[in-house]
């Protein structure tokens, strides 16, 4: 993050990684926080079409899909 700046395309692929690691840990609230990030990030480097883009979505649909399964709250909504 301090070498690349904090908006660059690995940082967010960082991102992405330690949000699939929370939602391993069920942590999904913190999964979902960072795959938001993460999504905006890639956006904006990379593009709405870019396969990186395309799967932070995924991971972040199958985030807030688990968080309502789970009834621990609204997608994108503090507790």
């Amino acid at each position: 993050r301090f070498v690349l700046g904090e908006r660059h395309a690995n940082v967010a692929v960082a991102k992405n990684n330690l949000a699939t690691v929370y939602q391993l840990q069920g942590r999904l609230e913190e999964a979902e926080k960072l795959f938001v990030e993460a999504l905006g990030m890639l956006r904006e480097s990379l593009g709405e079409e870019h396969p990186f883009t395309y799967s932070v979505y995924r991971n972040l649909a199958e985030t807030r899909e688990m968080i309502v399964e789970r009834g621990i709250g609204s997608p994108g909504q503090p507790q």
